[in-house]
């Protein structure tokens, strides 16, 4: 053990690796539950960088559970705390830019409802499905060829949680993607609102055809949890940087990103309909309007039942 994991006492430690794991394993389980809901209800259905950006973001959940089973003192293998060091660094900007991705995606769906049809194609939507995964195969390679010049700067983390690189030039860099996605994330937010809000009538004629889809609370969901998403990226990038005990005990809150995804997305009336499944579906007494004809003339992939961007 090096002076900076001596400071803490074995006690705090295992206080800090238990709590540490535990939300990651919350985080997975909490993400996992949310995807494989999608994936497999007949009564949920969204666009694909929708699922994407949660796969992104389970895979930020997984990164910090590679290393349970070597937190004590003895620590890793070589090769596997240089594993860990690669999703740990490579996992930040990927689930960053799978969200971008999945705002911009929903941007070009909100504004097919304004005056101008903006209809994602398909080749748009390839595009954004692997942007966030371009991003993560760059910062292994990064890693790798930093890693092989300098070995000895592969290292746990002073709480031992996790393995890092001491090095700064991997955190300038996940810096940079960071502010990226910051950058695509934050405008394009506010554009959405304020497309809502001048297409208000058409997103009410959308929401009469599908119920489940309402893009106020769409936003509002994105919104609070694109702020969360900055500070867990923040707070990761400064976990990395600076090593003293107060980033230390920060840094065991890392997983409360994902966990806060899982909440803002799984709580939608859709995803929460297919866990109550005791209760029967209300019947109407009167039968549905047909408002078909009225949205039928919108261009826009929003019209399509089967596939919802919340």
């Amino acid at each position: 053990m090096d002076a900076s994991e001596a400071q803490f006492s074995s006690s705090q430690r295992l206080l800090q690796i238990t709590i540490f794991d535990a939300l990651a394993f919350l985080a997975v389980f909490l993400v996992g539950a949310v995807l494989a809901t999608a994936l497999f209800s007949r009564k949920v259905n969204r666009r694909r960088p929708w699922y994407n950006m949660l796969v992104s973001w389970l895979v930020y959940s997984a990164s910090y559970l590679l290393l349970v089973g070597f937190q004590g003192d003895k620590g890793p293998p070589f090769w596997f705390c240089f594993l860990q060091a690669v999703f740990v660094y490579g996992a930040p900007p990927l689930a960053a830019f799978g969200t971008a991705c999945y705002i911009v995606d929903l941007y070009l769906s909100v504004s097919s409802l304004h005056v101008v049809p903006r209809k994602p194609t398909s080749s748009a939507t390839l595009v954004l499905l692997f942007i966030p995964w371009v991003a993560f195969i760059s910062v292994i390679i990064e890693i790798s060829i930093l890693v092989t010049r300098d070995p000895s700067s592969v290292k746990r983390s002073p709480g031992l949680v996790y393995c890092h690189l001491d090095t700064t030039i991997q955190v300038t860099s996940n810096v940079a993607l960071g502010a990226i996605a910051g950058v695509i994330l934050v405008p394009l937010e506010i554009w959405i609102a304020i497309l809502l809000r001048k297409s208000r009538t058409k997103c009410q004629e959308f929401e009469d055809v599908n119920p489940q889809s309402k893009q106020l609370s769409l936003l509002i969901r994105s919104a609070v949890f694109t702020a969360m998403v900055l500070i867990g990226v923040a707070l990761n990038i400064t976990a990395c940087w600076l090593n003293n005990q107060r980033i230390v005990i920060w840094s065991i809150f890392l997983p409360t990103a994902p966990i806060l995804l899982a909440i803002s997305f799984g709580t939608q009336r859709d995803i929460m309909t297919v866990w109550a499944f005791w209760k029967k579906s209300p019947t109407l007494s009167n039968p549905p309007v047909d408002n078909t004809r009225r949205v039928q003339s919108q261009p826009t992939d929003l019209t399509s039942p089967s596939e919802s961007p919340c």
